[in-house]
């Protein structure tokens, strides 16, 4: 059985299936819900489809949020250098940034969340039985690893930039044992 995409709508992606040509509506021009642009005879195949396009979105949302809002915070975030810099300035430092770090951790939680997510959707989609959707295993999902690879660049540039930011590692640092000395 061949798929292919067609840019018709879903009204007319019916007309289609008269032919009995499977195809999955893609109708570019339009801001419509994921379900709403799989039509195909095979529930399997919507289901996966819509499962994947769901993920793949909220990758796409997730490296928007990334750009725009997490590394520019993490990459302006310094600390004053001057030697007349009292012992208390880190503490007020980190303190001031805590609640960026707290959401900067639900990020990369749900960073990692999506990633388990979709290498488990892949996994499954692989290992389908054949006569469900013949052929599953050869297919190459190659935007479902490019969605993983993005996924781990995300984990991989935070990661980078918190290290080459001595400043955040080192007030933090600081903050955790007075935390440990003053509220254990």
């Amino acid at each position: 059985m061949n798929w292919y995409f067609t840019p018709y709508s879903v009204s007319q992606c019916s007309k289609l299936h008269q032919s009995k040509l499977p195809c999955i509506s893609l109708d570019v021009g339009a801001a419509r819900s994921v379900d709403s642009l799989t039509c195909c005879d095979n529930p399997v195949v919507d289901n996966c489809c819509s499962t994947l396009a769901t993920i793949l979105n909220e990758i796409a949302e997730i490296r928007v949020d990334a750009a725009e809002k997490y590394f520019p915070s993490l990459l302006l975030y310094e600390s004053c250098d001057s030697e007349v810099q009292d012992q208390c300035q880190p503490l007020r430092n980190m303190t001031e940034f805590f609640p960026f770090l707290l959401e900067l951790s639900h990020f990369l939680s749900r960073v990692s969340l999506l990633f388990r997510n979709l290498l488990f959707q892949i996994r499954s989609f692989h290992g389908l039985e054949k006569s469900a959707l013949p052929g599953a295993s050869e297919r190459k999902l190659f935007r479902a690893w490019s969605g993983l690879g993005e996924l781990l660049a995300l984990l991989l540039q935070t990661d980078k930039i918190i290290e080459s930011r001595p400043a955040i590692r080192n007030d933090w640092n600081s903050y955790c044992r007075w935390a440990i000395v003053h509220l254990f």
